[in-house]
């Protein structure tokens, strides 16, 4: 969280930012940073912690800053028409006046870059519109922009607040929490959370107790603990635990993780059933690599991964004879609940059409694969019900021998969390 930036950080920040921009606005932000970094080795520990934060704060009020440039100098503006002719690439707003609204945005006490000579009465000005936009109703375009949201994506916060049965105090929880840092979330694996934190302690890594496992509180990286590197615990956000605990397999009950990635919540279910048997696959082999690593720090023995195109019927020579007991679809989707994690994400989600036809493709292929009575769990990282509810209810329109069990949103706002989907379904006949 961006608390303080001294003045003389103002030209590395900038020079930074203009690359970011040339670069074209469209890289993974982590990812982008950690290149830059390494490329610069001048930049310490704390250079990298501190210019990190800041972007991440740039972030998450980025179409905000534009907006306060867009009401310094112009007014009585149509936010729900400015927003509609807004664009990540919008340059309007030079570098030290953007990085000045982020920063009074961010709270942090500093004075104004040098190269902006009317810095005072930006400050009048924003403390003029601070005041007015916090307090409208939650919806309006100008509380969505205050929070970095857009105003455009005001009817699918109100789908998403009703199809959750959310009062406008847990929406607003939600909102806010979408621009807070995420929590630090260890699920215990090969034992319990208390021996884990015993564990830790003596490493002097602090936790405390969360819903499935823990949260690390002290800033040393886990990774680098030894009981991480026994395979003692797994990083999973808690929503993340949430779907996987979803799944209730029995004894040598057979899962197939459709979209496996690099295996987190095959993991769980290997940690929770040792003798189930769990295919794992992906599109994506480099993933399934760090899978295979992973299996082996936790000595799991009871996960095959393959390399496989979720749209397409599996070979028959990683098919139960029956079918699957379980199918586990953590589909591709917009990432729309991990914001928190990664800010740059939201500027990303435009037309999601092609993400709903790969989402129908892969649900109606991977049902297929259940036997019957087996169940099918259709999960995303997303709160947009266009992914979720809606994707749910085409799937049973178009298939009458499966049945909903249960659907929910998970996490944010109910708990410290990312915010994420799953539906449980039956196969009947």
């Amino acid at each position: 969280m961006l608390t303080q930036l001294p003045p003389w950080r103002y030209p590395h920040l900038f020079k930074l930012w203009q690359q970011w921009q040339a670069d074209g606005q469209q890289h993974q932000l982590d990812r982008w940073l950690g290149q830059q970094f390494r490329q610069h080795k001048q930049f310490g520990k704390k250079d990298r912690n501190a210019y990190r934060d800041a972007f991440f704060t740039a972030m998450r009020y980025l179409q905000l800053a534009h907006a306060l440039e867009h009401s310094y100098r112009n007014t009585n503006t149509n936010w729900q028409q400015w927003d509609k002719r807004w664009a990540v690439t919008h340059t309007a707003c030079g570098t030290p006046a953007f990085w000045y609204w982020i920063l009074l945005r961010a709270g942090v006490e500093c004075p104004s870059p040098n190269e902006l000579e009317d810095g005072k009465a930006r400050q009048q000005h924003f403390e003029t519109i601070a005041a007015q936009w916090a307090a409208m109703p939650t919806l309006t375009a100008e509380s969505l922009l205050w929070h970095g949201f857009r105003p455009s994506w005001s009817e699918a916060l109100s789908l998403r607040q009703q199809h959750s049965g959310w009062s406008t105090s847990e929406l607003q929880t939600f909102i806010k929490q979408c621009n807070e840092p995420a929590p630090i979330c260890l699920r215990p694996q090969n034992g319990n959370a208390s021996a884990l934190a015993t564990a830790l302690a003596a490493e002097q890594v602090e936790t405390q107790a969360a819903n499935y496992g823990l949260v690390a509180t002290s800033s040393i990286n886990v990774q680098q603990s030894a009981s991480y590197l026994q395979g003692k615990f797994e990083l999973q956000d808690t929503a993340s635990q949430a779907l996987a605990a979803s799944v209730t397999l029995g004894e040598h009950e057979t899962l197939w993780d459709v979209c496996a990635g690099a295996g987190g919540k095959s993991l769980a279910f290997a940690n929770a059933a040792p003798t189930a048997q769990i295919l794992a696959t992906d599109i994506r082999n480099n993933a399934l690599k760090q899978l295979t690593q992973r299996c082996q720090r936790g000595g799991f023995s009871n996960i095959n991964s393959e390399q496989h195109d979720a749209t397409q019927t599996l070979p028959e020579h990683l098919m139960p004879a029956n079918g699957f007991d379980w199918v586990f679809i953590d589909a591709p989707c917009s990432a729309a609940g991990t914001w928190r994690r990664a800010a740059d994400a939201r500027w990303r989600m435009n037309d999601i059409g092609e993400l709903i036809s790969l989402q129908q493709a892969i649900l109606s292929n991977a049902a297929k694969h259940l036997r019957i009575g087996g169940q099918l769990i259709y999960a995303t990282c997303s709160w947009l019900s266009e992914e979720n509810e809606a994707q749910v209810t085409t799937f049973l329109a178009q298939n009458p021998p499966f049945t909903l069990l249960e659907q929910q949103c998970v996490g944010s706002p109910t708990i410290n969390a990312d915010t994420m989907f799953f539906a449980k379904l039956q196969r009947t006949k």
